[in-house]
């Protein structure tokens, strides 16, 4: 096998493996931290998420009681606000939909 590529000095062969060392840390460490804030970022928009879905099941509880769909719309409509929040659907223990939401393009 030739290295016809390989410098001949020793001095600049060091320089290449250096260089080669350094990148390779650098990929490693940035492939670590870009995991890391992956799944930073995924944990906190669960928090949010979780946040939400106690909130609205909450502020539903009395327009559900009261049988008044046109207010659990309206609780819908004004929790898809949020910027991650594309669709909200809720439904009851037996998983017919009560209330549903789509935010729109514009919205968007």
């Amino acid at each position: 096998m030739s290295f016809r590529w390989l410098p001949k000095g020793l001095q600049a062969q060091l320089m290449l493996l250096t260089a080669a060392a350094v990148l390779i840390a650098v990929v490693l460490a940035g492939t670590f931290t870009m995991r890391q804030q992956l799944a930073f970022s995924r944990s906190g928009i669960e928090l949010q998420a979780l946040a939400l879905v106690r909130n609205l099941a909450v502020s539903s509880a009395s327009p559900l009681a009261q049988d008044s769909l046109d207010q659990l719309d309206s609780l819908l409509e004004r929790s898809v606000i949020f910027p991650d929040v594309l669709e909200l659907r809720l439904t009851d223990a037996r998983g017919t939909v009560l209330s549903h939401f789509l935010k729109s393009a514009q919205d968007q």
